[in-house]
């Protein structure tokens, strides 16, 4: 859980870290927001680029220094109660096996 620094204040989920074309290369936080905004339709793409999907107008890019992190103790009760694991170890990740995991279309598993 993340707040974006206002005005307006906003919260919302990071769903993109990293560099963007649309911000010179520099590293943008993508965030899929709790409530729509008003003046946009941004659904994850902004300029051509798409870094994640969300609902049009729950999307926004910001830089980096303009989110803040919201601590889990100060987070809503529903999302405290979310499970939180361990990122895999890129190493041994096995991204063939995480696929023939899923369970799904197969024409679905084939687009990823």
């Amino acid at each position: 859980r993340v707040k974006l620094k206002g005005p307006p204040v906003r919260h919302g989920e990071v769903m993109y870290i990293g560099p963007a074309a649309f911000a010179g290369g520099e590293t943008v936080v993508g965030v899929k927001l709790d409530e729509k905004r008003s003046t946009s339709d941004c659904d994850g793409m902004y300029k051509n680029e798409r870094f994640f999907r969300c609902q049009p107008g729950h999307g926004i890019y910001q830089a980096l220094e303009e989110v803040e992190l919201v601590p889990p103790e100060l987070a809503d009760e529903d999302v405290r109660l979310l499970p939180m694991s361990e990122a895999p170890d890129a190493d041994t990740f096995d991204l063939e096996e995480e696929l023939n995991q899923l369970i799904g279309l197969k024409e679905v598993k084939e687009s990823i």
